[in-house]
């Protein structure tokens, strides 16, 4: 068969052949930049799917953990077990709270002490996992329970709902992360569904208003609580023999100019430690107020907090009582150290080991990828990524009088707030 013979004198078909010759290979580079960028896609995918399971897995070590450390209370009366449990609320990262259960149910709860509530297996997946829409404190806050069995009872601890949703915003870029535990699923936004994958529903969504035009954004909302122009007090009685004490003072937020030295006191009066939620506790026993309240014996255990919020936040001073102890006690030895950073300041010994250890503390914390992904993601919503490059730099310009002036502006006898928790026995 011939081919049919084209007249190139006509100018329409020397056109069309030359928009042709260039036409075909930008065709051609389009449909290879879609399909790389497609394939970018789902390698993006993947890693982020990756990413979400690491911080699941290391969620569930912590709480398995929790859980293996209760086995030798099972059974045990939970006036027993419950500094057990408060303590393993108070160490371990990720968990919330912890319960032991019975042949009857939940008899031991890390916040209520003895309870009776219901436990029934066939509701966990795998026996095991139970998204939870919330609980007795917060209706309508999401929790993950995880539940291991031992002999005739068993332990089990529940994660945070903001953890889980934390994880599928930061690991879920540039595709949407579901967490699936049994009928339930659980999204970024931390709302809870139960029954088919609403993927489907996603989909119907995007289907009819996809298309719309997105709004203008709304500007973001800053509130500033009033000053604070009297001291607030709270004396709760319990059931627990354990004596607490916690006094809080208002403290700037992460942008603020006095947040570096604020850290640097919080290293100062209760040790270096971590700024978020994969940092370290406090590391050393040479703080002020370990060896003012601990030494002395009259507490087993104090601190202070203190770290980077949107808002401006809170410094917390917290104190578990030593037996026959007065709370007025314990709260006048922690204004003793108050006071004397106040009027002395701190040493330039003290100075130097508390930004080195708090440096420390600060880089520990970044070690991992995950870490790294986590602080990044954090600084994002808390302040922004100049924040967080710059926190080593401002840091060590610390000095001896900005600690002072600190304590001075923001540790306030008529800004404080106290509570004394009394066992009812007292």
């Amino acid at each position: 068969m011939s081919l049919p013979n084209l007249d190139f004198s006509r100018p329409w078909l020397r056109l069309g052949c030359t928009l042709l010759l260039f036409s075909l290979p930008f065709s051609l580079g389009g449909w290879a930049i879609y399909n790389s960028h497609m394939h970018a896609l789902d390698r993006q995918s993947e890693h982020s799917a990756r990413q979400a399971v690491t911080l699941m897995e290391t969620m569930l070590a912590h709480a398995e953990s929790a859980n293996r450390s209760l086995f030798p209370f099972i059974d045990q009366p939970c006036e027993q077990a419950l500094f057990t449990l408060r303590q393993q609320v108070a160490l371990v990262p990720f968990v919330r709270t912890v319960n032991l259960v019975g042949e009857n149910g939940i008899y031991c709860n890390s916040l209520f002490g003895a309870i009776q509530w219901p436990d029934r297996l066939e509701r966990y997946s795998g026996g095991r996992l139970l998204l939870l829409a919330g609980n007795q404190v917060r209706a309508h806050h999401p929790l993950l329970a995880l539940r291991d069995s031992h002999g005739k009872g068993a332990a089990f601890s529940t994660i945070d709902g903001e953890y889980l949703r934390f994880m599928l915003v930061l690991s879920g870029r540039p595709c949407t992360l579901l967490l699936h535990v049994g009928q339930q699923w659980l999204d970024e936004r931390g709302v809870l569904s139960e029954g088919g994958q609403p993927q489907a529903m996603l989909a119907k969504l995007q289907e009819h208003f996809s298309s719309l035009p997105s709004g203008p954004q709304p500007p973001a909302q800053r509130v500033n609580e009033p000053s604070q122009a009297a001291e607030r007090r709270i004396v709760l009685h319990g059931e627990d023999p354990t004596a607490y004490y916690l006094q809080v003072f208002h403290a700037p937020a992460a942008r603020h100019e006095d947040f570096p030295a604020t850290v640097v006191l919080d290293s100062v009066l209760g040790g270096a430690k971590g700024m978020g939620l994969l940092g370290g506790s406090a590391n050393n026993r040479s703080n002020r107020l370990y060896r003012a309240l601990v030494e002395t014996q009259l507490t087993v255990d104090a601190g202070c907090g203190f770290g980077p919020t949107i808002d401006p936040g809170l410094f917390t001073f917290q104190a578990t009582l030593a037996p026959d102890v007065e709370h007025s006690a314990v709260e006048e030895a922690i204004w003793q150290e108050i006071e004397r950073v106040q009027a002395e300041g701190v040493t330039a010994e003290e100075l130097q080991k508390a930004i080195k250890q708090t440096r420390a503390q600060f880089v520990y914390s970044g070690e991992s990828v995950t870490n790294r992904a986590y602080w990044l993601g954090f600084a994002a919503v808390v302040a922004d990524l100049d924040w967080l490059d710059s926190w080593e730099t401002r840091l060590a310009a610390v000095t001896s009088e900005d600690v002072q002036r600190v304590a001075d502006t923001y540790l306030v006898r008529e800004q404080q707030t106290v509570g004394w928790y009394v066992p009812e026995s007292e």
